[in-house]
């Protein structure tokens, strides 16, 4: 039984691995898109500071913020997406975690009964021998 929660145990570190793997994608993911935001404003901001000085660039700046303005939706709704993808493979973490935690425990448990069982073998054992050895020194005393 040792062998098959051990092979248990494997499958659940691996599976644990993999889920560790795809949260570390999505939260790559999710930075991506937080920075992609973050860039998108900022190009926002510098555009507004051109049309703001510029007469041949006032009249482009609306049609651009509207096209933006669409684009942060976009992007916005991949951010969020991201990182609820994020939260569900935490989840999914902290799930694998408690399943290779409960064969650990089951390890454990079979670990220690089988050093009981040894003990025990190991003391009938030295039981007999105390028990062949009492029977030898009565007989030698008749």
């Amino acid at each position: 039984m040792s062998k098959a929660l051990r092979t248990l145990m494997r499958l659940a570190r691996a599976e644990a691995d993999a889920v560790r793997a795809r949260l570390a994608e999505a939260q790559d993911a999710h930075v991506r898109a937080l920075s992609r935001i973050a860039l998108l404003e900022a190009g926002l901001i510098e555009e507004q500071g051109v049309a703001a000085r510029s007469d041949i660039a006032r009249p482009a700046y609306g049609p651009y913020a509207a096209a933006r303005a669409e684009d942060r939706r976009v992007l916005n709704a991949d951010e969020r997406a991201f990182a609820a993808q994020a939260d569900a493979l935490r989840a999914e973490l902290v799930a694998a975690h408690q399943e290779m935690k409960k064969f650990e425990r089951l390890i454990e448990l079979e670990e220690a009964r089988e050093a009981e069982a040894e003990r025990m073998r190991e003391q009938a054992e030295l039981d007999e021998i105390a028990t062949m050895r009492a029977g030898r020194d009565r007989a030698s005393r008749s």
